[in-house]
């Protein structure tokens, strides 16, 4: 009986494992299909109207789609420019 599950359940991790490895083949590591993300451009672009500059570590971000989710969630906000750089 113990066998039945111990099977059951390294089935059930396998089908999840070829599903998620199926999307990400499909598309960006985030599973976002082929389709890119548009970017949301930052009206006022002129560095002197912001007065304070930091730069943030995110971790897991490997593809463009990811690092245009993280740069659109930023600039989507009041008073924010960011720009994301996934060489670093």
């Amino acid at each position: 009986m113990s066998t039945v599950l111990i099977c059951l359940a390294l089935a059930a991790l396998a089908v999840f494992g070829v599903r998620s490895f199926s999307k990400r083949l499909s598309g960006g590591c985030c599973g976002t299909g082929g389709e890119a993300i548009r970017r949301v451009r930052v009206q006022d672009r002129d560095k002197k109207h912001y007065p304070y500059e930091t730069r943030l570590a995110v971790g897991g971000m490997t593809c463009r789609n990811c690092a245009r989710r993280v740069e659109n969630a930023l600039n989507s906000l009041d008073g924010v420019w960011a720009r994301v750089d996934l060489s670093k």
